[in-house]
């Protein structure tokens, strides 16, 4: 069976607030990881939950999770303090884009659950 259909026969088949602690289970996970390895980025793995999310519950919780996967990642880097560049301009920038990201991911993937049910 193929790793989709695996994820969708477990997921589909569970209720939203299942849903969303899985999620959030998974978020803590990414942000204790995060911390532990410090300046490696971990943000495409952040997509895991705000996908689930989105994909399972619908686009306003997913832009929720995306917002909570950014705090995450804000405190995990916070935490850490291994990140030399903590007040320029390029770390506010690279959150930033991150935050983006998540934002964008969620609204795309809302528009192909959207037209996948059409």
């Amino acid at each position: 069976m193929r790793f989709n259909a695996i994820i969708n026969s477990i997921c589909s088949s569970r209720s939203s607030a299942a849903i969303y602690m899985a999620s959030l289970l998974i978020l803590v996970i990414l942000g204790w990881l995060d911390y532990v390895t410090g300046d490696y980025s971990l943000i495409i793995f952040y997509m895991i939950p705000v996908g689930l999310v989105t994909w399972y519950t619908g686009k306003g919780s997913g832009l929720i999770f995306s917002v909570l996967s950014f705090i995450t990642r804000l405190l995990s880097d916070a935490a850490s303090k291994s990140f030399e560049l903590h007040y320029s301009t390029m770390y506010y920038w690279n959150i930033f884009v991150e935050l983006i990201f998540l934002l964008i991911m969620c609204l795309l993937i809302s528009a192909l659950k959207k037209s996948l049910e059409k």
